[in-house]
């Protein structure tokens, strides 16, 4: 969404942070996606459900700090998880996003956002990115799984912050 907001509506975005996304799906994207959508479909323990995803998602720093079954705990006391149903839906139509035509139509200042440890995403999607946003900007956090967000919120903010407000 942010991608097509940029590239059709230039002029109402001023910057523009793609973090942990995908340019278009490749193999990989649909080995993982199919995998993990199936893998919803069968598990009915949310719990072991959101342990997998988060296994899956975090960068190995995290699950070094804190136990997987206390980050689900956190998870869950937010609020249910997702429906199993929704979960898998959500895993077939990310299969389907394709952003190549988009991306190189995008003409404000870019930075894309990677973690250098993200299994959901492989570094060469990162690249792809680089490669047709003209001028667009990495940010690759070391360390760092799928979500930079939660396992580095400092380290993320102040990314976002000296991307956002350059001096």
């Amino acid at each position: 969404v942010a991608q097509q907001l940029a590239a059709q509506h230039g002029a109402r975005v001023s910057r523009l942070s793609l973090v942990c996304t995908w340019l278009a799906p490749d193999q990989y994207l649909e080995n993982f996606c199919s995998l993990l959508r199936d893998l919803s479909r069968e598990l009915d323990d949310d719990a072991l459900r959101l342990r997998l995803i988060d296994f899956v998602a975090l960068g190995p720093r995290m699950p070094e700090r804190v136990s997987l079954t206390e980050i689900v705990a956190e998870q869950l006391a937010a609020g249910p998880a997702h429906p199993k149903d929704a979960v898998a839906r959500q895993w077939d139509l990310d299969r389907t996003i394709d952003t190549i035509e988009i991306a190189s139509q995008i003409r404000c200042p870019t930075q894309v956002m990677w973690g250098s440890e993200d299994r959901i995403i492989p570094a060469a999607q990162a690249q792809a990115l680089l490669s047709r946003i003209s001028g667009a900007t990495e940010t690759r956090l070391a360390g760092v799984g799928h979500c930079p967000m939660l396992e580095e919120p400092d380290t993320f903010v102040a990314a976002i912050r000296a991307f956002a407000e350059p001096s």
